[in-house]
């Protein structure tokens, strides 16, 4: 009676950890999805750090989800101001789709509705950095509405200072995923080994106890 009740018992807590392996796969997949749908590049030539700076950087957005919707993309960043209205220095859209947007119609937001041969939204953007206080990062959020201000989808992207980046010593590079999803998914892989480590070791023990309960 006991060893069915301890192999009943063992066979619960294995299946446990094997369903709880596999949500953190699929949980780490779906973060994967979904950090890939933007891509954000900056302008390494010409990126400075300084403060007051004008930068220009550029993206690439995948809609295809949203096939024949109208959409309105919003975008806006961590960076502070000083206690200015943070709207009048939200990054403004250059260059919508390969169509350049003149001085006095560039906003933070700009509409387009995705196509089957065309699902991409892609452009340029300038921003101009804090005049008080050197910044060293930034980050990009993107919200993706629909006609009726319904929010579709949120994506953050970062422009980070590095070291001789793109062998300038003051260079922009890109980073491809949000630096807290990376950490989400370091943390998952890392409780994933916990996991298999422990189901190991917790197998081996259960065939032992089990190996001298039939003595």
């Amino acid at each position: 009676m006991i060893k069915g009740r301890n192999e009943a018992g063992m066979k619960l807590r294995v299946l446990n950890l094997v369903l709880f392996a596999i949500l953190l796969i699929c949980c780490t997949n779906a973060v994967c999805e979904h950090t890939e749908q933007i891509q954000i590049t900056a302008d390494n030539e010409e990126w400075s750090w300084d403060p007051g700076a004008y930068n220009q950087f550029s993206g690439r957005i995948d809609l295809a989800e949203f096939c024949g919707k109208e959409l309105t993309i919003r975008i806006s960043t961590d960076l502070s101001y000083g206690g200015d209205p943070e709207e009048d220095h939200n990054p403004l859209f250059t260059v919508v789709n390969g169509h350049r947007v003149t001085m006095l119609k560039q906003k933070s937001s700009a509409v387009f509705t995705p196509e089957t041969e065309n699902p991409a939204f892609e452009f340029s953007a300038s921003i101009k950095l804090p005049e008080k206080g050197h910044v060293r990062s930034i980050k990009l959020d993107f919200r993706i509405v629909d006609e009726n201000g319904t929010e579709l989808m949120d994506l953050q992207d970062i422009i980070s200072a590095g070291e001789n980046a793109a062998g300038r010593e003051n260079g922009a590079f890109y980073i491809p995923y949000d630096i807290g999803t990376i950490i989400w998914i370091i943390t998952a892989a890392a409780a994933l080994v916990w996991a298999v480590v422990l189901l190991r070791n917790f197998i081996k023990k259960s065939i032992g106890d089990n190996h001298y309960a039939d003595l």
